[in-house]
């Protein structure tokens, strides 16, 4: 009786001790995660973007060497060594395991973004929704100047990292959500196997938080002055902007609708959008995304499906199904279309 009694109490405690040694695991790795991104925020940023958006002064500076230790899964990408990525552990994240086996990821919609770009005259990509860099890097590589806009810390890190690894210079990385007001967000993950399921949450007494998961959400508008801050004076920008911001995409479009016009600035060409409104996720009413049909209609946007030259229907908003779409500007739409679809001219 006396052993059976010593043998659970010996038990008890290697279970204690076992769950005491992965708490202290799981703070060390938080702190480097979060030392991580201090490094990017000073060396990487366009002063005049992060002084307004992003408070970088409580930051320290990291050496080459503690980033090695830091972010270990950074690699050169198949059948393109010049790019290198780092990512997650691959076993750990859908879109890193894609870009580790294959070399990339979302290959079509990188095409259309490709094509829009090299078409129109003054070419600039705004991606919104950046996560690890998949279509920015590769974009960017290609000679695009670029913004990047990722929330999260994690894959704003590694998205940094990548650029600078890549020698990469005309590219902007923009720490924010974006939605429809300036206010303090925290982020989620719909999904743990998939690092860009990263998502807005509403915060309640019951959430837990920490530093790594609040962030400051900026409208829409808030970016493209941004990128109209780059514009000449005799010439606007022409912007191809990609935006997957898991079901936020009708609160950051509806919430800055007068920018979607032209100006002396910037003239929005084409829009490529996840039409995702029917998951669980989405923070979108069915009159939110019917408006949100019928603004980017009314901008001058026509509705084509991503993937073939099929045009969809802004009245029938609401039966479209989950599809990579995209809004194409009509001053641009036949040339596009042919251009994007040439077997079918």
């Amino acid at each position: 009786m006396l052993n059976s009694k010593r043998r659970r109490r010996v038990l008890q405690i290697i279970v204690i001790c076992g769950f005491l040694m992965i708490i202290q695991r799981m703070v060390i790795e938080s702190n480097s995660q979060s030392e991580t991104c201090a490094h990017v925020i000073q060396s990487f940023s366009k002063p005049n973007l992060y002084v307004e958006y992003v408070n970088g002064s409580e930051f320290q500076h990291l050496t080459p060497d503690q980033w090695k230790t830091l972010i270990k899964f950074c690699q050169p990408v198949i059948g393109n060594e010049e790019l290198k990525m780092c990512l997650y552990p691959p076993k750990k994240d859908i879109i890193s395991d894609w870009i580790h086996k294959k070399g990339s990821w979302e290959e079509e919609v990188f095409h259309v973004l490709i094509t829009a770009l090299n078409l129109v005259a003054n070419p600039y990509y705004l991606d919104l929704g950046a996560n690890i860099g998949s279509h920015s890097l590769r974009v960017a590589q290609n000679g695009f100047p670029t913004m990047s806009v990722e929330p999260s810390i994690f894959n704003y890190a590694r998205l940094s990292r990548s650029a600078e690894l890549s020698g990469l210079k005309d590219l902007v990385i923009v720490r924010n959500a974006v939605s429809d007001s300036r206010r303090e967000v925290q982020l989620g993950l719909y999904m743990r196997e998939n690092y860009g399921s990263v998502h807005v949450v509403e915060k309640t007494k019951r959430t837990p938080t920490s530093d790594n998961n609040i962030v400051k959400s900026v409208l829409f508008s808030d970016i493209l002055d941004e990128v109209a801050n780059k514009a000449s004076v005799d010439n606007a920008i022409d912007l191809v902007v990609k935006i997957d911001i898991e079901g936020q995409e009708c609160k950051a479009i509806l919430g800055s609708v007068e920018s979607l016009s032209w100006n002396e600035f910037y003239h929005i060409q084409v829009i490529v959008m996840e039409w995702r409104f029917k998951d669980v996720g989405s923070k979108c009413s069915k009159s939110e995304i019917q408006r949100l049909a019928q603004v980017l209609s009314d901008a001058g946007f026509r509705p084509y499906h991503a993937k073939m030259p099929r045009k969809l229907d802004p009245a029938n908003s609401l039966r479209w199904p989950t599809l990579d779409m995209m809004w194409v500007h009509h001053t641009i739409e036949n040339e596009f279309l042919t251009t994007l679809f040439p077997d079918t001219s």
